[in-house]
């Protein structure tokens, strides 16, 4: 007879994406999703659902702070803002993502020396193990600070290039910087077909050429980029 998974395992992802979708559909509010974990405080799974809520508010947040006009990111009673840092500290430092989310969340509220100190502890303490690579840079580091100040992002270039990535890291960071900053799309494009011509395994800036080319109205360069990241 087989053993049941632990409860004090985590679950595998598809198995918490398939829960997720089940207890919280597309229809439940923000509020209610907070709500309802709260009633759940004694499932095995609870971090895991967590962690899966707050990476959502993180993405909307993301999308907000590029149109500020769209949210509010105020840290005020009833605030989305407020909402997800109440859930960030309902999560376990242990075994959750806490550092990035407490990173985020400082980023948003313009506390600069604490998200600093949070992308530090994320490199150093969360990550001392591992080999960076081009998804966990990606999703953790450039995308939610995207728009940050020079300060935030030398700083999150320096803590990069002082870990061990996998071949193409740091001129993927540098490329990233272009797309973000540059109002100049044949700069972009230059710069991101040249670093696919060197790191051709690479599968973001496929997209990133296609949005570019999007932008330009050259359709068929675009639909062309985007098959290839399928």
């Amino acid at each position: 007879m087989t053993n049941p998974t632990p409860s004090n395992q985590p679950l595998p992802t598809p198995s918490i994406e398939a829960l997720y979708s089940q207890e919280f559909p597309d229809t439940m509010s923000f509020d209610a999703i907070s709500a309802k974990l709260d009633s759940m405080g004694s499932h095995p799974a609870i971090a895991q659902l967590r962690q899966k809520f707050c990476y959502q508010v993180a993405f909307v947040l993301t999308d907000g702070f590029t149109q500020c006009e769209q949210i509010s990111l105020e840290m005020e009673e009833g605030s989305l803002l407020k909402l997800f840092y109440e859930n960030i500290k309902k999560l376990d430092a242990v075994s959750t993502d806490s550092f990035f989310f407490e990173a985020f969340c400082s980023y948003l509220q313009k506390e600069y020396n604490k998200c600093k100190d949070n992308i530090y502890k994320l490199c150093h303490v969360q990550w001392k193990q591992d080999i960076l690579k081009e998804d966990q840079v990606l999703d953790y580091l450039l995308v939610p600070f995207q728009n940050a100040s020079d300060e935030i992002w030398n700083f999150i270039m320096d803590e990069v290039n002082s870990m061990q990535c996998e071949e193409g890291i740091p001129e993927f960071c540098k490329v990233l910087s272009l797309y973000y900053r540059s109002r100049d799309n044949d700069v972009i494009i230059e710069g991101l077909l040249a670093f696919m011509r060197k790191f051709p395994k690479y599968r973001a800036p496929n997209e990133l050429l296609g949005y570019t080319y999007y932008n330009m109205a050259m359709w068929d360069n675009a639909i062309a980029c985007f098959e290839r990241v399928q």
